[in-house]
Formats: C-alpha cells, structure tokens, sequence
C-alpha cells in the first residue's frame, strides 16, 4: 500500500511542511475539508489553509510533488503528491479541484501557445502594414490619461527643470492669455501646461497631453500678447486634433501601440525619450497644419483676441529670416508659408476689431522671463515644432 494513500471516508496524505519561521522541514498528515486543508504535524498541532489563500507553483514531474504556498514575503510551504491530492480535491471539493488538474494544465499549454503564434502574426501584420493607418484610428481612442503620461515624459526630456524659466509674476501673465484661448472651449479633456524654456531657437513644440514648450527665442520674437496668442492657439490646436499623438504613434512600436489603445501608462514612460527625440525632428504634415491654422483663427475669434497676430508673427519672422539668410526652425518646418498666409486671411475676414488683449501690460516685459538664467546654447539647433 502507498505510504501516500490509504482508503477511508477522508482521506489522509502525506506530505512536508515548512512554517514560514525556521528551515526545519516537518512531516504533517494533510486531509481535504470542506473549502480548506487540514494540515497536521507530528506533535498534533492542526493548521488549516483556506483553498483560497493557497497558491501553487510548477509540478516536479519526476517526483509527482507541488509547492503549496500560503502567506505573505516568508510564506508557508507544503510538499505535497500533486496527483493525489488533485484526487481528493476532485472527490471532496470539485469546485476547487483546478489548483491541479494536470488535464487542464495541458490544455491550458495548446490555448497560451496557439494564442501566441496567433498574436505573433497579429504583430507582423501591424508591424509591415498596419501601424501607419492603425495609428491613425487608434489616436481616437487612446486615453487622455495615457497622452498626458507620455507629454509629461517628453516635457522632462525637452524641457527639464535645470532649462525652465520660472518667474512667477510673467508666468501669471502667459497663463492669463491660456485661459482666455481656452475659455469658451467646450468640455475638452486637456489641462494645457506652457512651459518656457531658456533656448535662444525660435521653435515650439506641441507634446500629447496638453504641454505646450516655448522657447525663449521664440517668446523674444513677439511683439504683442496677440501674437503669442497666435502661436500658442496652433499648438493647442495640435494637441486637440491630437496631430501629436497620432504623429507620434506613427513612428512607435507595436507594444507602445497597445500599450496606448489600453491605457497602460508604463508604455508611455518608456517610450518618453524616444518620443521627444521624434518630436524634436517633426514636421506635422501639410493637411495637418492647415488644419490646426484654420482651428487656431476660429479659436483666436471665439476668444476675442485679433487673429491678426498669427499672421503678422510668421510675416515677421519669415522677413527677418530672409535678411539674415537663415530661416528659423519654427519657420522652416512650415512649408509654403506664402500659400499658408493666403489661406489665413480669408478667414479672419469678418473678426471686427477686437478689444487688445492684456492692453494695460508693457509686452517688453515679457522678453525677461528667463532673465538671470544660463543659456543652454548647444541645444539652440533642436529641430521640430508645428
């Protein structure tokens, strides 16, 4: 007869107990009851384990025996015969009876490996054909949650702490001319976050998410609250039609594509670096701009604030490259600025005179924002914007 089996009403099995406390391996008789595990050691001391709470690991399939463990960081361990205890548990507690099931276990093995070589081929598929127009559509359904995770990763590689110019008092004002862009929005998700940054570049950029980076340069270039106002309305723009996020999904792999769709904000971390880098080189393409310039004016009219002053920024900008012989980066990744401008003003037509916007502030003010700071010139050349 099996030292493990003997037949009777409940049936006892042998097995070896370690308590969580000391190393010292002990011989316990195990019987199955209802919902839990008797277990009884040699000096007569029961311990029950609720099925519940049991957690169990890989069968040794030379020895036929499984790890029962319980509890926390020391857990209880019990060695146990697998097959006669999924026996008993079958007979006594068949709800219970998949803690080992070396059937289901098998079956369980096709499943995971068949749904593998599945997902393999899903991948491929996406990978050569279908990331590109996958993006696309999947931008639409990526959580805000998710956009602002990976706009916080990019702020910190674009824009880190040590480059930020943080003067409290002409910080007030440039979140003054946000919140007259963004007051008669409707319900929109996004909590935008301007961020100056002291690079003497002329660019910006629009990450996921609602963070929108300025460069000192840029900021220096404007000579009224409008024109600001102007630039800030485009990139917000970028971020509504979430043109970033799609352009960035674009270039992302598949993991950081599912990773998006469903939320999880570890593939947004990851990817952060990367996805500043991608954003710091791109140019949003032609459709795109025009979209978000044609949003940017409706925005600037449902504000109040002239959209006069997007037009006469990129005018002024654009000629001043031109004496110079060097065209500016914000510029440069704005193809057609003449056809652009074209299409601009027609639709500004019919926005009357607007009241100034901040009319009591000396705008001169503003260009010392990042006064008393160091320059990071050899990050000047950064590309990208939009």
């Amino acid at each position: 007869m099996s030292p493990y089996y003997c037949p009777a009403m409940i049936t006892e099995l042998k097995a070896h107990y370690f308590d969580g406390q000391t190393a010292r391996r002990q011989p316990v008789s195990v019987r199955v009851r209802t919902g839990r595990l008797e277990i009884t050691t040699g000096s007569g001391a029961a311990v029950f384990w609720p099925l519940d709470e049991i957690r169990h690991g890989d069968v040794d399939t030379t020895t036929d025996e499984v790890h029962l463990e319980r509890g926390g960081d020391t857990p209880e361990i019990l060695v146990i015969s697998a097959s006669r205890l999924y026996r008993e548990l079958r007979r006594d507690a068949p709800d219970r009876a998949s803690i080992y099931d070396p059937e289901r276990r098998r079956i369980g093995f096709r499943k995971v490996f068949f749904c593998g070589l599945g997902a393999i081929a899903v991948i491929c598929v996406l990978y050569f054909w279908g990331i590109p127009g996958l993006s696309t559509v999947a931008a639409s359904f990526v959580p805000v949650s998710w956009e602002e995770r990976l706009g916080e990763e990019v702020a910190q590689h674009l824009a880190p702490a040590k480059k930020q110019c943080n003067d409290p008092e002409r910080a007030r004002v440039l979140e003054e001319i946000v919140r007259a862009l963004t007051a008669r929005l409707p319900r929109q998700p996004y909590k935008f976050r301007l961020i100056v940054v002291n690079e003497g570049g002329v660019n910006a950029f629009a990450a996921p998410g609602g963070y929108i980076i300025i460069f000192r340069g840029l900021l220096d270039q404007t000579q009224s609250a409008e024109e600001l106002a102007g630039v800030l309305a485009h990139e917000m723009q970028h971020v509504l039609l979430r043109h970033s996020t799609r352009a960035l999904l674009q270039q992302a792999t598949t993991g950081v594509l599912l990773a998006a769709v469903t939320g999880d904000t570890g593939g947004a971390t990851s990817y952060g670096g990367q996805a500043a880098q991608t954003l710091a080189l791109l140019s949003y393409s032609r459709k795109s701009e025009e979209e978000a310039d044609s949003k940017a004016v409706t925005m600037l009219i449902d504000a109040g604030i002239n959209p006069i002053g997007l037009v006469s920024f990129f005018e002024k900008v654009d000629g001043d490259s031109r004496k110079k012989s060097r065209i500016p980066v914000y510029v440069s990744t704005h193809p057609d600025l003449d056809r652009r401008l074209s299409r601009l003003r027609p639709l500004m037509a019919g926005s009357g005179r607007p009241a100034p916007l901040l009319p009591s502030y000396n705008w001169k003010n503003i260009h010392g924002i990042c006064a008393g700071q160091p320059v990071h010139r050899k990050d000047e050349d950064i590309r990208g914007g939009g």
